[in-house]
C-alpha cells in the first residue's frame, strides 16, 4: 500500500562462488511472507547467467514509512504575518526569493535513504523499550496512573505522549475500549542490537546521530521518571559545533544554503553590495565564499546561543570583512540584505526572531534550512525543558521543530 518498507535484519548464509565477478542480475525466491516480515533467498548472477553468490534465509522486518497526522496540526495557533515591509512593497531580494527558491527546488521529494529509515526505526525501538518498562502486566500505559504512582514526571508527559503517538502509527500501541493505550507485546521492530549493527554497516557517516541515539536506552527511562530539565551543555569548540552538524542531513542543509548564496550572487546587480548574516555553525567554505565575493560588503557570523557564537569566534581564523558577533549583541542599526540560517530558527526565542526582523534591510531575504520534526529529534532533544514550550495540551505534544509551511 506504499506505507511500508522492509529492512534487512538477518542473513542466514552467504556463499561466494565467483570472487571479483560483477553481478548483472538476481533471482529472488520469497520463502515466507507476512505483514511484518519477509524471508527470501537470492541468487546473484553475472552477464552469462553464472552464479556469483547465493544468499539464503535473508529476513526483512516491516517498517512504516508514511506517518499519521503531525502533532502540530492538531494544535490551534494564531500568528501575525506582515504582508509588506514597513517601508512599502518588497525590494529586490524579497521579489527575487521565489525565483531563487524555484531554481533550487527539486521536482520531487527524494526518497528516504536506508540510513534515515534505520535511524527512525531505531528511535522507535528505543521508545518502545522505554515504554515497556512503564506498562502494567496487562500492557496498559496510563499516563495519569503513572504520574500518581511517581513513575512518570508530569513535565515528561509531552515526551511520553509523543512516544505513544509514534508507536500508534506502527500499530505497536493500540487502544482499549476505555481509550487507554495498550502496548503490543510483540514489537514490530527488529531487536535493537540488529538495528545498531545495520546502522554501522549501512550509515557509518551518521555516526553523530547514532551516538546520540545510543545514549537513549539508559537516559530515556530516567528522563521519563524525573522530567526534562535545563540544558547543561558545556562550551563547545567551533570544530565540535561543526562536527555536530556533520553527516548527510547536516551537510545537505548547508549545501542548500550554499546554493542559495551562489544563486543570489549570480543574480545580483553589478553595483550591488550585500550585507550577509550567517546563523549557525556554517562550513568554512561558505563563509569564505561570501567574504570573498565582490558583491558582498560584509559578513556577520552569529548563533542564537551566545556560547556557540563565542566558540565560533575563537575557533575560526580572522577574515577580512567577517565579524563574529553574538546574536543579542548585533547593533540595532545593522541591516542585512541576505540571511542564511542553518538549524538556527528553532533555537531562537521570540525576542530574537523579532530583533532579527528589525535588522533586515528593505526587501531582504531569509533562507533557512531546518530539520523537519521527527521522533529521533524529539527523543534526543526532549530532555530540554524548553523543547516542549509550545505544547498547550500534554496529550498533543509540540516540539520546537517546524515544517516548512509552519515557518
Amino acid at each position: 500500500d506504499g506505507s511500508r518498507s522492509f529492512l534487512p535484519v538477518r542473513i542466514g548464509s552467504l556463499i561466494l562462488h565467483a570472487p571479483g565477478a560483477a553481478p548483472a542480475g538476481a533471482w529472488v525466491e520469497v520463502t515466507r511472507a507476512s505483514e511484518r516480515s519477509i524471508e527470501a533467498s537470492f541468487t546473484l548472477v553475472d552477464a552469462t547467467g553464472g552464479t556469483v553468490a547465493a544468499l539464503t534465509g535473508v529476513r526483512f522486518k516491516a517498517v512504516r514509512i508514511s506517518r499519521a497526522r503531525r502533532p502540530s496540526e492538531l494544535t490551534y495557533r494564531n500568528a501575525l504575518v506582515r504582508l509588506t515591509p514597513a517601508s512599502g512593497s518588497r525590494g529586490e531580494w524579497g521579489a527575487r526569493l521565489p525565483e531563487l527558491a524555484a531554481a533550487l527546488t527539486a521536482a520531487e521529494a527524494p526518497e528516504l535513504s536506508a540510513g534515515a529509515l534505520l535511524i527512525d526505526t531505531t528511535a522507535r525501538r528505543i521508545a518502545r523499550d522505554a515504554l515497556a518498562g512503564l506498562a502494567t502486566e496487562s500492557q496498559v500505559l496510563d499516563a495519569e496512573a503513572l504520574i500518581a504512582e511517581g513513575r512518570l514526571a508530569p513535565s515528561a508527559r509531552p515526551l511520553f505522549e509523543r512516544m505513544l503517538m509514534a508507536l500508534e502509527e506502527d500499530e505497536a500501541v493500540g487502544r482499549a475500549e476505555d481509550g487507554k493505550a495498550l502496548l503490543d507485546p510483540d514489537p514490530p521492530y527488529p531487536p535493537l542490537s540488529a538495528l545498531v549493527e545495520a546502522l554501522f554497516a549501512e550509515a557509518p557517516r551518521r555516526i553523530v546521530e547514532i551516538s546520540r541515539l545510543m545514549a537513549l536506552p539508559s537516559a530515556l527511562p530516567q528522563l521519563l521518571e524525573q522530567g526534562p530539565g535545563e540544558t547543561a551543555e558545556g562550551p563547545m569548540t567551533a570544530a565540535q559545533l561543526r562536527l555536530a552538524a556533520s553527516g548527510p542531513a547536516g551537510e545537505g542543509r548547508w549545501a542548500a544554503l550554499s546554493g542559495v548564496l551562489e544563486a543570489a550572487l549570480g543574480r545580483a546587480r553589478r553595483d550591488a553590495r550585500l550585507e550577509v548574516l550567517i546563523l549557525g555553525a556554517a562550513p568554512s567554505a561558505l563563509i569564505d565564499r561570501a567574504a570573498k565575493a565582490p558583491e558582498v560588503s560584509g559578513v556577520t557570523v552569529s548563533d542564537p546561543d551566545p556560547r556557540h557564537a563565542r566558540s565560533l569566534e575563537v575557533g575560526d581564523p580572522e577574515r577580512n570583512g567577517v565579524a563574529h558577533v553574538a546574536l543579542d549583541e548585533i547593533p540595532e542599526d545593522a541591516r542585512f540584505d541576505l540571511v542564511l540560517a542553518g538549524d538556527a530558527l528553532h533555537r531562537m526565542s521570540a525576542t530574537q526572531l523579532s530583533d532579527l526582523r528589525q535588522r533586515l534591510a528593505p526587501g531582504a531575504g531569509i533562507a533557512a534550512a531546518e530539520e523537519a520534526p521527527s521522533l529521533p529529534a524529539d527523543l534526543t532533544e526532549g530532555g530540554d525543558a524548553h523543547w516542549w514550550a509550545e505544547t498547550v495540551d500534554p496529550a498533543l505534544p509540540v516540539g520546537r521543530l517546524r515544517y516548512a509551511a509552519e515557518w
